[in-house]
């Protein structure tokens, strides 16, 4: 009976674990630890913060064009836990998720390792894709 209380309070513990939130802007700011908007990590940070998020977490991202890798490296890309969420739409100064605006403050995640693709040519096998994170 002793074993079946154990459980139920880890249950219990579990399901009111506080999530983390976990900020990141273009240029970063502060220290760059990711623990607020004022210490927001920063663009080259972003995709190991994305890896290396706590299990239940959000990451709230600034407007910008975040890439996985800025060294060329096709083989980089971005991981994101199965219990992590990733948010962006913010201008960097939110305390609310509802106060993001996704049509004003654009968050995208590219894997134009060059910035040479065209929107008119969607293809993978396209000359300019050949750079592009895989």
């Amino acid at each position: 009976m002793k074993k079946i209380y154990t459980i139920v309070w880890i249950i219990f513990l579990i399901s009111f674990e506080s999530k983390a939130i976990i900020y990141a802007s273009y240029s970063g700011a502060g220290s760059k630890d990711g623990s607020s908007w004022s210490n927001a990590y920063d663009r080259f940070q972003l995709p190991q913060a994305i890896l290396n998020a706590p299990m239940v977490s959000e990451i709230w991202v600034a407007e910008g064009i975040y890439k996985p890798t800025y060294d060329g490296d096709r083989n980089k890309s971005f991981h994101i836990g199965l219990h992590v969420k990733l948010y962006g739409g913010f201008v960097g100064n939110e305390t609310d998720i509802s106060q993001r605006n996704l049509s004003v403050h654009s968050t995208i995640f590219s894997g134009d390792l060059s910035e040479n693709d065209s929107p008119s040519e969607i293809r993978y096998d396209h000359a300019s894709r050949s750079e592009n994170s895989i």
